[in-house]
C-alpha cells in the first residue's frame, strides 16, 4: 500500500502545494536581499541624516552718530572697518543705515528734507542681491538704506567685500519752515547696522 506521500493529489491540494512553494521562494528571495544589501541602504539612510558639516556664524556691529546740519548744509558719517575681520574669515553679508530725525524748530509745522546715499569704499566684490543705497523724506520718517549679499555657505563663489573698507553715509539738509527766522539747526541721528558672517 502507498504511503500518503505518494497518493495521488486533488488539484485543490496542487493548487495549495504550488502556492505554498511559491511563497516560501519568495521568502527566500527577500532574506537573502536583505542580508546582502540592507547594510548598504542603512549606510545611505544615515548619510541623509547626519546633519551638515558647517555652521555659519554671524555677528552684528553698530555705530551710532548724531550730526546737526544747517539749511543747505551736508556731512559724512564714516564707519570702518579694520583689516583683522578677514583674517580671521569674517565677511560682509549684511549692512543696513537708518537716517532719523525730528523737526526741532518750536511751532514748524513743515518738517525739513533731509536725504542720505550710502557707499561702500575699499574693497569691490560681487554686488549685493539687494540693494537700497539712496533715499531722501520730507515728513520726518526713518530713511532705511541697505546692502545685502547672498547668505554665506561653505562652497560658494560669491565675491564679498573684505575688510579693510569704510561704510560711507553722505547727510544733507535742506529747510522747509513755516515759522520766519527759524532756527535751521536740524539733528540727524545715523545708525549703522553691520553683519559679518563665517563659515565654522
Amino acid at each position: 500500500m502507498l504511503s500518503d506521500d505518494f497518493k495521488m493529489k486533488t488539484r485543490t491540494e496542487e493548487k495549495e502545494f504550488v502556492i505554498f512553494v511559491v511563497l516560501s521562494v519568495i521568502l527566500i528571495t527577500m532574506h537573502v536581499f536583505f542580508v546582502i544589501f540592507g547594510p548598504a541602504y542603512e549606510e545611505l539612510n544615515d548619510s541623509k541624516s547626519e546633519p551638515t558639516d558647517f555652521v555659519v556664524e554671524n555677528v552684528t556691529i553698530t555705530d551710532n552718530q548724531n550730526i546737526v546740519l544747517q539749511n543747505g548744509g551736508s556731512d559724512t558719517v564714516v564707519t570702518e572697518l579694520t583689516s583683522n575681520w578677514t583674517d580671521e574669515g569674517w565677511y560682509l553679508t549684511s549692512l543696513v543705515v537708518t537716517v532719523s530725525y525730528s523737526e526741532t524748530a518750536t511751532g514748524d509745522a513743515d518738517c525739513d528734507t533731509v536725504s542720505a546715499d550710502l557707499e561702500i569704499e575699499g574693497d569691490s566684490g560681487d554686488e549685493p542681491v539687494s540693494s537700497t543705497t539712496t533715499g531722501s523724506v520730507t515728513d520726518c520718517t526713518n530713511i532705511v538704506l541697505e546692502m545685502i549679499w547672498q547668505d554665506l555657505e561653505s562652497d560658494s563663489d560669491v565675491d564679498y567685500l573684505q575688510t579693510p573698507f569704510d561704510i560711507e553715509t553722505d547727510i544733507s539738509l535742506t529747510v522747509d519752515s513755516t515759522v520766519p527766522l527759524n532756527d535751521n539747526d536740524e539733528q540727524i541721528n545715523v545708525s549703522v547696522e553691520v553683519i559679518m558672517s563665517r563659515v565654522q
